[in-house]
C-alpha cells in the first residue's frame, strides 16, 4: 500500500480519508460470496487469513515513517509533495520542481536493516546508506533544476517501510 499525498491543504484529512476508503474497500472484498456452479456457496475466506499480495507488508510502518518525515520543522517551508512506500517496492519518485528554488529533502527508513537512497537533479547524484531506525536524513537542494529523482532500495534482509518529503525553503 502506497500512500502518497500532493500539497495537502487539508491538514491532514487526506491520509484519514485514504485509511478509510482503504478499510471500506478491505470489507467489500471479504463480504463478496461466490457460488459453485451447483448453485451451493463455497466457504468465505477467514478475515485473519492474509492474502498473498499482503504478506510480508507494513502499512503501520508506512504510515510511522510518513508521520516522521511530517514532523520536519523547516523554517518558511512550503508542502510539495511526500509519500511513502514498502521496502519490498522501494520509493521510485519523479518530482516536478520550480527551476531556481531552494528546497529541502526529508528521507526515512523504519523497520530493521539498511536502504540505500539515491538523489539525482541537474547534473547531481547523491548517494546514501540509511539505517532504519527511523531517523531522517535531510538534503537542502538549491538552485533547483526542474525534477529531483529519489529512489531509496533496501538493503539485504532489511524490511519496513520508507517515506519522502519535499518542501520548498523561502530564503
Amino acid at each position: 500500500m502506497a500512500l502518497v499525498a500532493h500539497r495537502d491543504v487539508t491538514g491532514g484529512m487526506t491520509r484519514q480519508v485514504m485509511t478509510l476508503l482503504g478499510g471500506a474497500l478491505g470489507l467489500l472484498l471479504l463480504s463478496g460470496c461466490s457460488s459453485s456452479s451447483d448453485g451451493e456457496p463455497q466457504p468465505r475466506p477467514s478475515a485473519s487469513t492474509p492474502s498473498a499480495s499482503a504478506a510480508g507488508r507494513s502499512p503501520g510502518l508506512e504510515e510511522q515513517a510518513l508521520e516522521a518525515v511530517s514532523n520536519d520543522t523547516v523554517d518558511d517551508a512550503d508542502f510539495i509533495e511526500a509519500g511513502s512506500e514498502d521496502l519490498a517496492d522501494g520509493i521510485h519518485a519523479r518530482s516536478s520542481l520550480d527551476k531556481g528554488k531552494s528546497y529541502q529533502l526529508a528521507v526515512v527508513c523504519v523497520g530493521r536493516g539498511e536502504t540505500q537512497m539515491v538523489v539525482k537533479y541537474a547534473k547531481v547524484e547523491k548517494r546514501e546508506m540509511l539505517a532504519c531506525d527511523g531517523t531522517v536524513s535531510y538534503l537542502r537542494i538549491t538552485d533547483a533544476p526542474d525534477q529531483l529523482t529519489l529512489d531509496v532500495d533496501a538493503a539485504a534482509n532489511s524490511t519496513g517501510a520508507a517515506a519522502w518529503r519535499i518542501s520548498r525553503v523561502r530564503l
